[in-house]
């Protein structure tokens, strides 16, 4: 007769616990961390990387080549060659081009959490707004849009921190919900 697989069950529990798709190489994201599994499901899909081959920063700000490669990748549109002389310039131009993003930007520079909506609810084409802005610091409509969608939230129940910078932890929650 021939090779017949089976199934090997272990004990099931009631709780479900996250299993990585791989395993990561970064010393500075440890299983317990609020944002572990985003980093891994986007690590997995090679939509994030380390800032080295063993440390993925978590807290380090974001920068706007960062964040245009995040959504550009994240959202499948691949990868982009350069168009200039900085390693996201290909990205910058992509963004442009599809009118994410109507100016030049330092891509070297931090991105705010405004900025980062303002480019993302285009790229996601997301106009719907919540029946009441729950915040009391940001009315911006992209913002809201974004909030609609479930992708990302404030810094408090009636605080968004528009000019707050986002963390590379806190993007990768938000790129995970922004390509669901």
């Amino acid at each position: 007769t021939g090779f017949r697989p089976t199934l090997a069950y272990d004990d099931v529990t009631a709780e479900a616990k996250y299993v990585p798709a791989v395993k990561l190489p970064f010393t500075d994201v440890k299983e317990g961390d609020w944002y572990y599994e985003f980093v891994s499901e986007l690590y997995g899909k090679k939509i994030v990387s380390g800032m080295t081959d063993t440390t993925f920063v978590p807290n380090g700000k974001l920068t706007y080549g960062q964040a245009l490669k995040l959504i550009v990748v994240g959202l499948g549109k691949g990868e982009q060659a350069t168009t200039g002389s900085h390693w996201a310039s290909g990205y910058l131009t992509f963004a442009k081009n599809q009118k994410w993003l109507d100016k030049d930007v330092d891509l070297n520079g931090s991105i705010s959490r405004l900025a980062f909506c303002q480019i993302a609810a285009k790229a996601k084409n997301l106009t719907a707004q919540p029946a009441s802005n729950p915040f009391k610091d940001c009315a911006d409509k992209d913002v809201l849009a974004l909030v609609n969608a479930g992708i990302i939230n404030g810094m408090s129940a009636d605080t968004f921190a528009p000019d707050n910078t986002l963390t590379r932890a806190q993007i990768s929650k938000i790129i995970s919900g922004l390509i669901k």
